[in-house]
């Protein structure tokens, strides 16, 4: 959903596919979130294709997640739907992946 909070200023990039434009990145293009730690190994499991995403108003819509059950902490600070503070665990390896790309380019441009 569209958060009321931020409807002043407002700009997003899909963390999926790093456009601006619109353009939606379905969730099979995820490469994967990360939505917590397994009690029973104790690692961070890497769940692929979870969600999609698009920009709509400048904001980042996020496709496939029910907000019912992807619950955000304050609950109170963001209205249902507004998953705004989840992007690092449901793009998780989008993130990475992009950083490691400008990481290496800028290794490259700096000899």
């Amino acid at each position: 959903s569209i958060c009321p909070l931020f409807a002043e200023s407002v700009y997003s990039i899909n963390p999926i596919n790093w456009r601006t434009d619109g353009t939606v990145a379905l969730k099979e293009e995820n490469r994967g979130s990360i939505m917590g730690k397994d009690r029973q190994t104790g690692k961070y499991p890497v769940l692929r294709g979870n969600a999609g995403a698009y920009v709509k108003q400048g904001f980042l819509m996020v496709t496939d997640v029910d907000p019912k059950t992807f619950k955000l902490s304050p609950d109170k600070l963001f209205p249902l739907g507004c998953l705004h503070g989840g992007d690092l665990k449901l793009f998780a390896e989008d993130l990475r992946h992009n950083m490691q790309r400008r990481l290496l380019a800028f290794k490259a441009s700096s000899r």
